[in-house]
């Protein structure tokens, strides 16, 4: 699959081809990417102004505002009849949050506002 990634700060990212990720276990859900925007936050990590706050792993895919289909489900997502239940081929938007997911504004659903982003 084609991805638009970063390889070093300060340059412009390259699109090439990188491995389909592997089937989605537990509560992972597999999205094909119908299409992502690059916002602010994505030209900080490309300028490296984040770069001692958020360390990132390079090369990295940029881009959390994504809208997309569901392609695989792992054994723990619930089935379509569920409450947040996701089946094979559901329209679904990624939030991109970086909170760690435990505090108190993440719990509030404030994740935007965690003192502990990841």
């Amino acid at each position: 699959m084609k991805s638009a990634r970063i390889h070093a700060y300060q340059e412009p990212l390259k699109v090439e081809e990188v491995p389909k990720p592997g089937m989605p276990r537990g509560e992972e859900v597999l999205v094909r990417i119908g299409g992502t925007g690059l916002c602010h936050s994505d030209l900080h990590i490309m300028q490296g102004d984040w770069a001692s706050s958020i360390p990132f792993q390079l090369p990295k895919t940029l881009g959390h505002e994504v809208a997309g289909w569901v392609e695989e489900v792992g054994d723990s997502v619930p089935s379509a009849s569920s409450a947040g239940g996701l089946v094979k081929g559901d329209l679904v938007a990624i939030f991109g949050g970086w909170g760690c997911g435990a505090c108190a504004q993440c719990e509030s659903g404030n994740d935007q506002l965690c003192n502990h982003a990841r």
